[in-house]
C-alpha cells in the first residue's frame, strides 16, 4: 500500500531502479508512505438488531389487539367473527412480521428467534384455516332450501352425500335416540346397502317324501331374511329385488310340481305292492 501511494505522487511512469531500492530500505513508519484515509464500514452489532417489540406495538395494531399486548399466539376462536377483509389484513400483518423476525435473525444471528418465527407461522395458518372455514360456510349458506346443492370442496367424500341428503317430514319428526342413530348410518353411509351373500351355489336333490319341508328353502335365498331395508330400518324378509322375488316364486313352483310327481310315483308303488 505504501509502494502504490508514492507510485501515485511520483506519477504514472515506470520508477528507476535506484528509487525502488530506496523504497525498500526505508521504514513503513514514515508519513509519507502511509497509506491514504478510506472509509470504514462497520457492520452492526448483535444488541443493535432490530427487537420485535420495538415495531409491534405501532406497526401491526390488529395482531396486538388480539394478543392483548402480549407476544402470545392468536386463538382461533378469536377469529371466528372477523370479516374476510379483516382477516386478510391481519395475515398481511402476520407476514410482515414474520419478515421482519428472519430479517432480525440473520442479521442479529440469534438462535432465539427460531421459536418467535415458529409461532408466527402458526398464526398465519390458523387465520388461512379460519378463512377456508368462512368460504365454505358461505357456499353451504347459498345451497340451502335447493334441491340439487352442489358438491363441497372437501376431500372427505361423506360431507356432499350428507349435505346433498334431505330428510324427510317422519325423518324431522324423529325423537328416540335409538332411531337418531339408525337415521345418522344412513346418512352417513353406514348398513344402508349390506352385502350380497349365497349360501348354496347348486341346488340339493329333491328328497324322496310326500311333503317336502319348506323350511329348507331358506338356505337357497340370496338376500337374508333379517337384514336392514332400503329406509333403513329391520325388516322380516329385508328389501328383496323384483328379479330375485320372480326366481324365487319359479323355484317354489318346481318344487310343488316336483312333489306332486313324488307323491304319485309313492301311490303307484303303493298299488303295485298290494297287487
Amino acid at each position: 500500500a505504501a509502494m502504490r501511494s508514492m507510485l501515485r505522487l511520483l506519477g504514472h511512469g515506470p520508477p528507476p531502479p535506484l528509487l525502488l531500492l530506496l523504497l525498500l530500505l526505508l521504514p513503513l513508519s514514515t508519513p509519507a508512505l502511509q497509506p491514504l484515509p478510506h472509509s470504514t464500514v462497520s457492520l452492526p452489532s448483535p444488541s443493535s438488531a432490530p427487537q420485535p417489540s420495538s415495531f409491534q406495538s405501532h406497526c401491526y395494531p390488529a395482531v396486538m389487539a388480539l394478543r392483548g399486548g402480549r407476544g402470545d399466539s392468536i386463538k382461533a376462536k378469536d377469529l371466528r367473527d372477523k370479516t374476510i377483509d379483516e382477516l386478510s389484513q391481519l395475515e398481511q400483518e402476520l407476514r410482515s412480521e414474520l419478515m421482519s423476525l428472519r430479517v432480525a435473525q440473520q442479521v442479529g444471528g440469534q438462535p432465539g428467534r427460531v421459536n418467535k418465527i415458529k409461532t408466527v407461522r402458526k398464526n398465519i395458518a390458523r387465520v388461512l384455516t379460519v378463512m377456508v372455514s368462512q368460504a365454505r360456510k358461505a357456499e353451504h349458506k347459498l345451497n340451502v332450501g335447493k334441491k340439487h346443492k352442489a358438491k363441497d370442496i372437501r376431500m372427505n367424500r361423506h360431507w356432499p352425500k350428507a349435505w346433498r341428503t334431505r330428510l324427510t317430514k317422519k325423518e324431522k319428526s324423529i325423537k328416540s335416540e335409538k332411531a337418531k342413530r339408525c337415521l345418522k348410518l344412513k346418512i352417513w353411509g353406514g348398513g344402508v346397502r349390506p352385502m350380497r351373500r349365497v349360501v348354496l351355489t347348486e341346488p340339493l336333490p329333491p328328497p324322496i317324501l310326500d311333503v317336502v319341508d319348506y323350511s329348507i328353502e331358506r338356505t337357497f335365498e340370496k338376500y337374508p331374511r333379517r337384514r336392514k331395508g332400503a329406509k333403513g330400518r329391520h325388516t322380516a324378509t329385508g328389501h328383496i329385488p323384483e328379479h330375485a322375488k320372480l326366481a324365487m316364486d319359479k323355484k317354489k313352483l318346481k318344487w310343488k310340481e316336483e312333489n306332486k310327481r313324488l307323491k304319485a310315483l309313492r301311490q303307484k308303488q303303493d298299488q303295485m305292492a298290494e297287487e
